[in-house]
């Protein structure tokens, strides 16, 4: 989890109106912000006392273009070359390449099938795994595949750089402003939260793991949300030494990813854990199965984690994001549902969002707007 990020300064009162209010102070709604904040007065709400205290925080700090369905990995490629183009200009860039090893420990074809998808995938050897993470223990990859575009993110400057943004575009962000109440007055809906009264015409549904209590609260319907649970720890190896540079891997089937962070391995069980919405913790038992998993898989015999997370990734019924006006609520704008795909999209989400939020045409292709357009959330009424 990240502490040390440079957050824009926070309000803890609210103002009285404004052009667009967005509900969640997380990677989405800081990237909206930071995307339509010079065009229109924008305030972003957070109940926590500072940004993205919750899943936006909380991740494995790698992209996979091959990760996810045909339309997020069209956003992720996209967000990716937007990414790339900052960095060819930022002091500190975000990506830098680390390649993911997709892997099959049994004989179901699994990996095949992912690379049959359209994923980009390249089938290749496990010899060539083997040899490039010398820890995983001999013999027990059946099959691989590489997904050679993947990219290590540095989340907490990713972050920052949107909610700098945001803030040079003179978007105002309130901490400690928990939403307790909506009501419709004329064409403007009146936001009581805990930290005062505000009026807007647009409300932005960005509340992660609490979106669908927003939508009620708004007078619409909720999508079915759910936040699952996903724990990522750190742990020092005390046997085989983790290369810094080597690349990530993630078990087809579901049971362990790992990559380096540092000499330490960052793991995660994988687990998918219906949730409450709150402010997860990691359990011991899934602590102490990662390190089971991992040393089951690889040489490092990690014993103890140095560090362990946990975020709610909240996911809608088809596992693709609600983006979208609602249908039956005016001024009701959805931007929910993100799953894990949350910072790999960011940028492109951000773009189509805020053209759809002012009626504007976005700049990005017909291709893009077309995987974004799949994401209506009035799909599931």
């Amino acid at each position: 989890m990240y502490t040390d990020m440079t957050s824009p300064a926070t309000a803890t009162q609210v103002p009285q109106t404004a052009d667009i209010v967005i509900v969640g102070g997380g990677i989405a709604g800081v990237s909206l912000a930071a995307e339509i904040g010079d065009r229109a007065r924008v305030v972003v709400l957070e109940t926590e006392d500072a940004l993205f205290r919750h899943t936006s925080s909380r991740s494995a700090q790698q992209v996979q273009p091959s990760y996810g369905p045909p339309a997020i990995r069209r956003l992720t490629a996209t967000t990716l070359d937007l990414l790339r183009a900052l960095d060819e200009r930022a002091p500190d860039p975000v990506l830098s390449p680390r390649t993911l090893y997709v892997v099959g420990l049994d004989d179901s074809s699994m990996v095949q099938r992912m690379a049959d998808q359209g994923t980009g995938l390249r089938m290749t050897t496990p010899a060539e795994v083997e040899d490039a993470i010398p820890g995983v223990l001999p013999g027990l990859v059946r099959e691989v595949a590489a997904d050679d575009r993947a990219s290590e993110v540095k989340v907490d400057v990713l972050l920052s750089r949107y909610a700098q943004r945001a803030q040079l575009a003179g978007v105002e962000f309130v901490s400690r402003a928990k939403l307790t109440a909506v009501a419709r007055v004329g064409s403007s809906y009146r936001l009581n939260t805990t930290a005062g009264t505000i009026t807007t015409p647009i409300i932005v549904n960005a509340a992660g793991a609490w979106a669908d209590d927003v939508a009620v609260l708004a007078g619409s319907q909720p999508l079915g949300l759910t936040p699952l649970r996903r724990t990522v720890i750190l742990a020092a190896p005390t046997r085989t030494p983790i290369g810094a540079a080597w690349p990530m891997l993630y078990d087809a089937a579901g049971s362990v990813y790992f990559r380096p962070r540092g000499g330490d391995v960052l793991a995660s069980p994988l687990e998918d854990e219906a949730s409450v919405a709150e402010n997860a913790r990691p359990r011991r038992a899934v602590v102490e199965q990662t390190l089971a998993r991992l040393n089951a898989l690889t040489s490092f015999e990690v014993t103890t984690a140095r560090e362990a997370w946990t975020g709610l990734r909240t996911v809608s019924p088809d596992d693709v994001p609600a983006v979208g006006f609602d249908g039956d609520v005016d001024g009701l704008f959805w931007l929910a549902g993100q799953g894990g795909y949350g910072i790999q999209t960011s940028a492109a989400i951000s773009i189509l969002a805020a053209a759809a939020i002012l009626g504007a045409v976005s700049p990005l292709t017909m291709d893009d707007q077309s995987a974004f357009e799949s994401m209506d959330p009035n799909r599931f009424g």
